[in-house]
């Protein structure tokens, strides 16, 4: 299969993820959802700081899964203390765990909707790890996404939902402000860095205020996101 198919595969793959979700009833229906986990925290320490180091009681999972997740045996595996036990998300794959964290707090989420290896892009999509009203849809090309011309693809994005508000970082997003549609530049929306070893990415973004119409709101911060 020719890699010029790859964001057309990534578009099938999405839009089936979300017709899924909208039928409701498979293993990743939200009302299944709800752990002891927190939703959110205030942020403590450095702000890039990971899942594993998060006071969680993970630690001895995540040492586990060092030693058997990743892909080809690239970096270390991320943190999957939140997910229920057999977990998976709506293409049958294992649920995974990602975070971001901005304007000084956490926010955790469970993968289910939407835990997929593409081509070296890593999709994640899931609600709010305690079942409150939230979601994350994200998508990170390989780390060469822009020097692997034959593949086109698109900019890292991460979109998040937290009940009537949603923050985004999508480069060339346009976003009506001040009676008029803008396109906001990457130091008002962007994935500014990031890391990807196949099944973990973290990195740093820069959030805008997609409901904001007065002005634009910004917002920096970190994530991370792993599909075992």
């Amino acid at each position: 299969m020719g890699r010029r198919r790859t964001r057309f595969l990534i578009a099938v793959i999405t839009a089936t993820t979300f017709l899924m979700a909208a039928c409701g009833g498979g293993p990743g229906d939200d009302s299944s959802l709800a752990t002891t986990g927190p939703t959110s925290a205030p942020a403590t320490g450095d702000s890039a700081t990971t899942l594993g180091e998060s006071g969680s009681p993970s630690d001895d999972a995540t040492s586990d899964a060092d030693d058997s997740s990743g892909t080809d045996g690239q970096g270390d595996a991320g943190d999957l203390s939140l997910v229920p036990p057999g977990a998976t998300d709506l293409m049958g794959n294992p649920a995974g765990q990602g975070f971001v964290e901005f304007n000084g707090v956490r926010y955790d989420f469970i993968l289910t909707l939407g835990c997929q290896h593409i081509f070296g892009a890593v999709q994640g999509i899931g609600p709010l790890a305690d079942g409150s009203d939230g979601r994350v849809d994200s998508i990170i090309p390989p780390e060469d996404w822009e020097t692997d011309l034959d593949a086109e693809w698109d900019p890292p994005s991460i979109r998040i939902d937290l009940g009537d508000d949603s923050w985004r970082a999508e480069a060339g997003s346009e976003h009506f402000v001040g009676g008029e549609n803008v396109v906001l530049t990457p130091e008002q929306s962007s994935v500014t860095s990031f890391t990807n070893n196949g099944s973990l990415v973290t990195g740093e973004a820069i959030f805008y205020s997609a409901y904001n119409y007065e002005e634009i709101e910004t917002a920096s911060g970190a994530f991370e996101f792993f599909c075992p």
